[in-house]
C-alpha cells in the first residue's frame, strides 16, 4: 500500500431503540420508532423510523418528512 493512502479503520456502531409506538391500522407500517445511532461516541437519533412488514419481509425503513 503506497505512503500516503491511510491504511483502513474501523469503528464501533451501537444502535438502540428508544421508543416504538405502535401504528394500528396503518396498512402495512407497523410501527414509528425513536433511534440513537452512537458512532465512536457521536450520538445521532433519527425521530420517525418506520417499521413496515409484508407477508414476504419486515423492513426498517428512514423517516419521511414532508413540508420542510
Amino acid at each position: 500500500m503506497p505512503d500516503h493512502i491511510a491504511p483502513p479503520s474501523t469503528t464501533t456502531v451501537q444502535i438502540t431503540v428508544l421508543n416504538l409506538a405502535p401504528m394500528l391500522g396503518r396498512g402495512n407500517l407497523l410501527a414509528l420508532a425513536d433511534v440513537e445511532v452512537l458512532l465512536d461516541g457521536v450520538s445521532i437519533i433519527l425521530h420517525g423510523v418506520q417499521v413496515c412488514a409484508t407477508a414476504e419481509r419486515t423492513e426498517v425503513r428512514l423517516p419521511k418528512y414532508r413540508g420542510i
